[in-house]
C-alpha cells in the first residue's frame, strides 16, 4: 500500500508519546496495527488512532518514525511479505519504500499486542472545558519525578467540589472546579503524561471517562488516550495545607515588576539551586533580598496593601515558573500563595 508520507508521519507522532523508552517487556516500543488502527501503550498510558492499513502486526516505533523523517518524497510504500518460518504462526517482514530507498522491519506478531483500550464500566465524567484544558497545564507545573503522586494528576471529590492538583512535595497546584453530575470517585491519580496528551489532542466538550481502573478520553477524530490509575499509598493532605498553613491576611496584587525582578536574582544565583532568596512584605512595600559569593542584590517594589511584616526565604526559580496569569499573592512564614484564575491556587513552600 502507498500513503502519503507526511499525512502518515503525523498520523504517527500522534501516537507517539506512548511508545515505551528502553522497555524489558518485549513489543512495547512497537507501533501496533491491526488493520483500522494505529496504536501504542508504554504501560502508564495508552493511544490508539483511526488509521487503515493492510498489514497487522507491531513495527519498532522509533525506527519507522525516524525512517518517515528522514526521507523526502511525497509517497511511501509499506509491503508485508512472508518469512519462512518453522514455527507454525506466519512471519513477515514490513518492506518500505521511498524513492530509492528501502528499507526492511520485521513485523512482531499481532498476538504480542498483550493490552487492549479498557472499557469503563459505571465510569465517572467530566467534561473537558476550555477553561479546564488551560488550568490543567497550568497544574502540570507541579509535578515531579519520584513518588507515584508526584508523578501523576490526583482528582479528589471533597463535598460539591472536585479539587484536582499536582505535588513535587515543594510546591503544590490546585484547581477547583464544581462537582460534575454523577461524580462518585473518591480519590483518584492519573499519570501525568495522560494530562499532557489530553490537553495537546483533545478539544472542549470531549468527556474524560474514570474509573478505580483506569482512565480515558477519546477526541472527536477518534483518537483514544487511556492510562492507569497510580497507586499512591500516603496521598497528600491538601486539606490540611489549606487550614494550617494558609495566610490569614487577604490576597495582595501581584506587582508587574516582579517578574524582572525575579530575573535580576537570577543574575546572581547562575542557575544554582542553593540560593534562596529573601523576601519581605511590610506593609506597602515588597523587597527581595539576596547575598551570595557573586555579589549582593536588593530590589524594592512598591505594592497597595497593608500587609503585616512577614519574612520568609523561598526558590526564586519556583516562583518564576509559575508567576505567568497569576494575579494575587500571600505569604507567611510557611508558604507562598499565588492565585489565578479564580480557581487555581499554587503553592510554595518556604526555605526557613
Amino acid at each position: 500500500m502507498k500513503l502519503k508520507r507526511l499525512l502518515l508521519a503525523a498520523d504517527l507522532s500522534v501516537i507517539a508519546p506512548a511508545i515505551a523508552d528502553k522497555s524489558k517487556i518485549p513489543d512495547l516500543d512497537c507501533i501496533w496495527f491491526d488493520g483500522k488502527t494505529a496504536s501504542t501503550y508504554n504501560l502508564r498510558i495508552g493511544i490508539e488512532k483511526p488509521l487503515e492499513t493492510d498489514f497487522i502486526g507491531g513495527i519498532p516505533g522509533k525506527i519507522l518514525r525516524g525512517y518517515l523523517d528522514n526521507v523526502g518524497t511525497e509517497e511511501v510504500s509499506l509491503t508485508p511479505k512472508a518469512i519462512e518460518s518453522p514455527e507454525d504462526e506466519e512471519l513477515y517482514d514490513l518492506h518500505l519504500a521511498a524513492g530509492k530507498s528501502k528499507l526492511k522491519l520485521p513485523i512482531a506478531p499481532i498476538s504480542g499486542k498483550f493490552w487492549k483500550v479498557p472499557k469503563h464500566v459505571e465510569a465517572s465524567s467530566i467534561v473537558i472545558t476550555k477553561e479546564l484544558l488551560a488550568l490543567l497545564e497550568f497544574a502540570l507545573v507541579s509535578v515531579g519525578k519520584t513518588l507515584e503522586q508526584h508523578t501523576g494528576v490526583t482528582i479528589e471529590l471533597v463535598g460539591n467540589e472536585l479539587f484536582i492538583y499536582t505535588t513535587d512535595a515543594v510546591t503544590l497546584s490546585l484547581i477547583r472546579i464544581p462537582r460534575p453530575k454523577d461524580y462518585s470517585l473518591d480519590l483518584v491519580t492519573i499519570p501525568s503524561e495522560f494530562c499532557e496528551q489530553l490537553i495537546k489532542i483533545c478539544s472542549p466538550d470531549s468527556v474524560l471517562h474514570l474509573s478505580n481502573n483506569g482512565v480515558s478520553i477519546t477526541n472527536a477524530a477518534g483518537t483514544v488516550l487511556f492510562g492507569h490509575i497510580l497507586e499512591v499509598e500516603t496521598p497528600v493532605n491538601v486539606h490540611t495545607v489549606l487550614k494550617e498553613y494558609m495566610p490569614k491576611h487577604a490576597l495582595i496584587n501581584i506587582p508587574p515588576e516582579l517578574d524582572s525582578a525575579l530575573d535580576r536574582v537570577e543574575l546572581l544565583r547562575q542557575g544554582r539551586s542553593g540560593d534562596p532568596v529573601e523576601i519581605t512584605i511590610d506593609g506597602n512595600n515588597l523587597s527581595l533580598y539576596i547575598s551570595n559569593a557573586i555579589g549582593e542584590l536588593k530590589d524594592d517594589i512598591d505594592i497597595e496593601s497593608d500587609h503585616p511584616k512577614v519574612v520568609a526565604k523561598f526558590d526564586p526559580s519556583l516562583i518564576k515558573r509559575a508567576l505567568n496569569e497569576r494575579t494575587f499573592w500571600a505569604m507567611n512564614k510557611h508558604i507562598l500563595i499565588m492565585t489565578g484564575p479564580e480557581n487555581f491556587t499554587h503553592i510554595i513552600s518556604s526555605l526557613t
